[in-house]
């Protein structure tokens, strides 16, 4: 899957989705940043480098586990496999968004 699929993928699950009150840019190793702009009524994805209020940095085969299901957020961060920096919770609201437990 390329990142631009990704990037497609991240539209499709957030559309319609309610705001959540602020930016969340997924560091994605070797392909660039992802911004998740949860400001304002919707949410907006966009290939981006832009400041968040949250960063999350992974590889692109831990962001493609994450989004099918044979990653938990949770083990990932526990073992490593991905790191965030700034605002929790707002990491917590985007896997909920993203159906993750």
């Amino acid at each position: 899957m390329s990142f631009e699929d990704l990037i497609a993928l991240f539209q499709e699950k957030t559309a319609g989705a309610d705001g959540f009150g602020g930016k969340i840019r997924l560091d994605v190793e070797g392909e660039g940043g992802l911004l998740i702009d949860g400001n304002g009524d919707g949410v907006n994805i966009s290939k981006s480098d832009e400041e968040a209020d949250t960063t999350i940095a992974l590889t692109m085969e831990t962001l493609q586990g994450l989004m099918d299901g044979s990653l938990n957020p949770a083990m990932a961060f526990m073992g490593g496999k991905l790191s965030v920096g700034g605002n929790m919770g707002l990491a917590m609201k985007l896997q909920s968004m993203m159906g993750g437990d």
